[in-house]
């Protein structure tokens, strides 16, 4: 039996003091029980080859079917086959489900076919990657996907995303990403890999030099108040966002790793300033991307965004 949890305490300056079973509960009859079951079954009706659309295409392969439409297939394409490995492979580890099984597996197999040689795998040529929010977003869930699929016991996905990212660490879009569309997202990506037994100094380095935004920290840890929705960097994006909340799991992470304490203290700082003016009663977050939003602004309207499920699950994750 694989051991209960990704003991990296070797790795890091600060110790975990206690270690998450990430396999092995059972859920008996009661709420979670009928969520887990309904999760089950709305992935199984995930189109596969929709999913795999993108990758076929960008590897000259035949794809069948077409591809899934809207803002996140056709302006970030293949981050819906990471969204499914994380919810298939965070199953699998719990129960076993052959059907779901065989899904994944298909998924980390094609996606290992579909890749180059030298370990890129994205769904975009390497012409594109350096866009949108590709070194962002949907390398977080192709990272987060993976190694779900490698805890389900995946022969290859530990592999594969060892190989990804060390071609992420000497790409050549490094110099530019953070300037990038929501580019603070991407500072979780390397930092989450590392604390598995596939990280790397480098993973921890990479993501210091080309994702910490120090003048950003720094804000939080004075507890400016407008922090949370003013970003005081050249440029239109990355636009203020509720999901950066997930940028400070990665801070998180690097304080873990670094054992520095300005990572703890802007983290502390960034907690405070949603505590007090971003969440609503059952803590949802008021900070909704495309909306003017400011502190204890709370809309409860029918023409304004008042919450966002993004944000809401990564206010969960940091806690």
């Amino acid at each position: 039996m694989e051991k209960q949890y990704f003991d990296n305490n070797e790795k890091n300056k600060v110790k975990d003091r206690l270690f998450n079973p990430l396999h092995g509960v059972r859920l008996t009859d009661g709420l979670f029980k009928d969520t887990f079951e309904n999760n089950i079954g709305y992935l199984k009706r995930i189109d596969l080859d929709a999913m795999l659309y993108w990758f076929r295409k960008r590897a000259e392969k035949e794809a069948p079917g077409q591809p899934y439409t809207g803002h996140f297939e056709d302006n970030i394409k293949g981050q819906t086959a990471g969204l499914f490995l994380m919810g298939a492979g965070n199953t699998l580890r719990w129960i076993e489900e052959p059907e779901l099984r065989q899904i994944l597996d298909t998924i980390v197999n094609e996606i290992k076919d579909c890749s180059e040689p030298d370990g890129y795998l994205m769904a975009v040529p390497k012409e594109e990657f350096g866009t949108k929010e590709y070194p962002h977003y949907v390398r977080i869930w192709l990272t987060y996907g993976l190694i779900a699929a490698g805890l389900a016991g995946n022969p290859d996905a530990f592999n594969m995303l060892r190989r990804w990212q060390d071609w992420f660490n000497t790409c050549d879009d490094l110099p530019v990403i953070k300037y990038l569309m929501l580019a603070f997202q991407g500072v979780v990506a390397s930092t989450f890999l590392y604390n598995t037994p596939l990280g790397k100094p480098e993973d921890i380095d990479v993501t210091v030099k080309y994702y910490e935004e120090d003048w950003r920290l720094s804000q939080f840890i004075n507890k400016e108040r407008n922090a949370v929705h003013i970003r005081n960097q050249p440029g239109i994006e990355p636009h203020p966002h509720g999901t950066e909340i997930e940028a400070m799991e990665g801070y998180l992470d690097l304080y873990r790793a670094t054992g520095k304490h300005y990572y703890l203290r802007a983290v502390q700082s960034f907690y405070d300033l949603y505590k007090q003016d971003w969440i609503y009663p059952g803590s949802g977050i008021a900070m909704c991307e495309a909306e003017k939003a400011y502190p204890k602004c709370y809309w409860l309207s029918s023409d304004r965004h008042y919450n966002e499920l993004c944000c809401s699950s990564f206010w969960l994750l940091l806690n």
